[in-house]
């Protein structure tokens, strides 16, 4: 056993009561371990303010939240999908269930686009889900139609929790009117696709969040927490990685609210550009020289680079291990997202001898691809730095 693990060990099992600051120091200053996946997933858990510090509180908190996100498949999913007598597809009136189900069909249609996408240099999205029995030998997990694998129907995470049995026998539902290609293989009724999953959840908050919706970037945020969440280690935690995953992202989306509203991005004390601002004037005051030759000789907006690394939390600059090991920083900041900017700014000071030498279309294309051969723990490494330096004398 490592001493990173026997240290994170000794955290979660010394006590009944989790000393959530020394959690959060100790997990900044290391990352979680890598080669046990339980701890990610509770430390994780903890910093988005899921688990209580106290476990004896925990049963209570998980069953209460995860029966909650099973009514919203049931309530958002399976019953809004039911043919109503009288109700006709071609329906003008407001009143009309088809209206939702035809605008809820476009939100899905760009969330299946958007997780068909993810982290495509790893199989896991594209696997299926392995089911898990309980005790009473009953399936743990959210269950799969019969669905057409580029299918864009409600259809496509219509999961039950029981409810397939509760919906055999009637008559119609809207799926009769959905077009499904023939040709693709579909899945058996107790099969599904780890996509499927994180496409469902992205689809139940979008009906929850009614006025944000669903954005493209929302699908790079919530990878990372489903991953860890399902490869827990410990079946007991893995189970239930879809509720879990749903209440954390949601947790997560309330911080970083404002860098996904657009309309915040006239208002520089808030919003991406302010995100953006504050992540060039701390470039201004480490590397001047580097600052005015990339902002100001060149004129390069940071729109180019830093709007994707910001927005999406750095999920899509490095692999996916890596940005695990990421999020343990990000999450564990006592300031958090000030580090988000730190290693940001990091980043930019590493390219430094190349992007001294280069022209503008050259520097772009290197702030959009990070190269791999920078070791990320030298990032990590160089962006504690960049806090020491900008800590207040």
């Amino acid at each position: 056993m490592s001493w990173k693990i026997s240290r994170f060990k000794e955290l979660f099992e010394q006590s009944p009561e989790i000393n959530v600051k020394l959690l959060r120091e100790f997990t900044f200053e290391t990352g979680c371990p890598d080669e046990n996946t339980h701890y990610r997933s509770l430390t994780w858990k903890i910093l988005l303010g899921y688990l209580p510090s106290n476990k004896n509180e925990w049963n209570l908190k998980l069953t209460s939240q995860r029966k909650a996100y099973e009514s919203f498949v049931m309530d958002f999913i399976i019953n809004e999908t039911d043919y109503q007598n009288g109700d006709h597809p071609l329906s003008s009136a407001a009143t009309s269930q088809w209206n939702s189900y035809f605008r809820d069909k476009e939100v899905l249609s760009q969330i299946v686009k958007d997780v068909r996408r993810l982290h495509p240099d790893m199989s896991f999205f594209q696997q299926k889900v392995l089911k898990k029995f309980n005790s009473n030998g009953n399936n743990c997990d959210v269950i799969g139609r019969t669905v057409a694998s580029n299918a864009t129907s409600i259809e496509i995470v219509q999961n039950t929790f029981g409810a397939i049995k509760a919906k055999q026998g009637r008559s119609r539902s809207f799926n009769e009117y959905d077009h499904c290609d023939e040709t693709s293989e579909p899945l058996s009724v107790d099969e599904e696709y780890n996509w499927q999953v994180v496409a469902r959840i992205l689809f139940i908050f979008a009906k929850l969040n009614p006025c944000q919706g669903y954005i493209q970037g929302m699908n790079e945020i919530i990878g990372p927490i489903f991953y860890v969440f399902a490869k827990d280690s410990a079946m007991e935690w893995s189970t239930y990685c879809e509720a879990d995953t749903f209440w954390c992202f949601t947790s997560l989306m309330s911080e970083i609210r404002d860098m996904y509203n657009s309309q915040l991005d006239a208002d520089l004390s808030s919003g991406v550009v302010s995100m953006m601002n504050r992540l060039t004037n701390l470039l201004s005051r480490i590397d001047r020289e580097l600052y005015d030759h990339i902002y100001v000789t060149l004129g390069i907006k940071p729109h180019f680079h830093a709007f994707r690394w910001l927005t999406l939390l750095l999920s899509q600059e490095f692999p996916l291990p890596e940005t695990l090991r990421i999020w343990d920083f990000l999450l564990a900041d006592d300031q958090r997202f000030r580090f988000l900017l730190e290693i940001s700014c990091a980043m930019i000071i590493l390219l430094k001898e190349d992007l001294l030498q280069g022209d503008y279309s050259s520097n772009i294309k290197l702030l959009q691809n990070f190269p791999e051969r920078i070791d990320l723990e030298n990032v990590i490494i160089k962006a504690k730095l960049v806090r020491e330096k900008n800590e207040p004398k």
